[in-house]
């Protein structure tokens, strides 16, 4: 209740002061001396302020609560403490028993969230700065975090079109936990970017290039990869053993084993598998021999170089090279015995049963060839035939020719052939009395 005190107010000397008005008074310089606030430490009741309230200043009209430091040294302006010890600021929307914005230093660390009272209770943390110097992040929000340009939230990114580096925890021993992670200790210096899904690397909203979930990589159609311009191997397959780069001048393959060449089909471990209805156009083993499918010849196994020149038409078969320059050969002996050999081979007409088709990769076998059997050309040219094992998974061994000096032997069955009927004419033309050179052979 207002004090007010009997007219005429204010007294003159003398004026009569009622005992009520006395009584009023001293109630109120006892309520006044119990609640009065001094330096030394007085404590304070409630404290209701109707206007501004300045601390150390006279408050701004605009502001409801102001406070100044006096002195420049001074640390802190004002410090709120809750019973634990754990500094905090609550700002209240006025509402009693509602949801408070906090500030709080607890344990070192700045923290900003909500609690449901004013000493802090029941305290949902929102955003935390980490003031150690521990491997522990220096910022740590429960929500997306927007800082100049660069926009961090959870996953899945919203509709409202945040940038999202992160999900749940960036934990990498999850799958699809993680977008980015820089790793630390033992993998220190490692960055890993991780999707549930796919890695695509845009520029102006165009893919260039694509990881999908499987390993495989997609690059745009209008892209290239370029290796740069050292030369070097370029790609390195399974190991350093298998791969292929840039001498000077010059493209190399290396492989560790063998080449080979297929055409259709998937892949199978097995050598010189051309995988399930696959076809081996061409293959070179580890030794040098190469077998090829085509015009050239079939299953023919060339030791030295060789040269095919382009074929302009195609039902003309290639023409192939072998060195043969007398500089380069050495133990050089007339060929014996040609005729007599040659005779001994068998020349035959067949088709391609179903395991010659399988084994020898003829199409059409059915139609009429023209060659030898292996089996017998071993018995005459053993160094002709050769042993190999099948790509088929039974693994058994079949005889192929590969006939190298044909024509060699063939002009000396000739030459042979020749000298026969020579002796033959002269013998005639002896016997007759004729001269030889009047006698008409054949």
């Amino acid at each position: 209740m207002a004090f007010e005190p009997q007219a005429p107010f204010p007294k003159s000397r003398g004026d009569m002061v009622r005992s009520t008005d006395w009584n009023d008074l001293v109630a109120e310089v006892q309520r006044l001396d119990n609640d009065k606030v001094n330096r030394a430490g007085d404590k304070i009741g409630a404290l209701t302020i109707t206007g501004t309230l300045g601390v150390g200043t006279a408050a701004d009209d605009n502001l409801q609560l102001q406070v100044q430091s006096s002195a420049a040294t001074r640390s802190a302006l004002a410090v709120l403490s809750t019973p634990n010890n754990e500094d905090f600021l609550s700002l209240s929307s006025g509402r009693r028993n509602s949801q408070l914005a906090v500030m709080a230093w607890k344990r070192g660390d700045l923290r900003v969230g909500t609690a449901a009272g004013p000493d802090g209770a029941s305290f949902k943390e929102l955003l935390r700065v980490n003031s150690s110097d521990s491997a522990a992040a220096r910022v740590e929000t429960d929500g997306r975090l927007r800082v100049g340009q660069l926009m961090v939230g959870p996953w899945p990114a919203n509709p409202a079109g945040y940038g999202f580096v992160g999900v749940n925890s960036l934990d990498q021993t999850q799958a699809g936990n993680y977008a980015l992670l820089q790793g630390t200790g033992s993998d220190n210096g490692t960055t890993y970017v991780n999707s549930p899904t796919s890695v695509r690397l845009r520029i102006g909203n165009g893919d260039r290039l694509v990881v999908a979930s499987d390993g495989t990589i997609a690059i745009s159609n209008n892209s290239n990869m370029n290796f740069g311009n050292q030369t070097r191997q370029m790609l390195t397959l399974w190991n350093p053993d298998y791969g292929i780069g840039i001498q000077s001048s010059t493209m190399y393959f290396r492989t560790g084993g063998n080449f080979a060449w297929y055409r259709g089909s998937g892949h199978n471990d097995n050598v010189f598998h051309p995988g399930l209805n696959g076809k081996t156009l061409m293959r070179l083993d580890a030794n040098g021999n190469m077998f090829i499918r085509g015009t050239i010849s079939q299953n023919v196994n060339f030791n030295d170089p060789i040269f095919v020149p382009p074929v302009i038409d195609p039902n003309i078969p290639p023409v192939v090279f072998n060195p043969s320059d007398e500089r380069l050969k050495r133990n050089i002996a007339p060929l014996r015995g040609a005729l007599e050999r040659v005779l001994r081979l068998r020349g035959v007409t067949f088709g391609w049963n179903e395991l010659g088709e399988e084994v020898a990769q003829q199409e059409n076998g059915a139609e009429p060839q023209i060659g030898f059997i292996a089996q017998e050309v071993e018995a005459v040219f053993p160094q002709w035939v050769r042993s190999i094992r099948s790509e088929r998974s039974d693994g058994e061994e079949y005889k192929h020719l590969a006939i190298r000096g044909f024509e060699a032997l063939a002009v000396e069955a000739l030459r042979e052939l020749q000298a026969e009927v020579e002796q033959l004419r002269a013998r005639v033309a002896m016997l007759e009395g004729q001269p030889v050179d009047s006698l008409a052979v054949g």
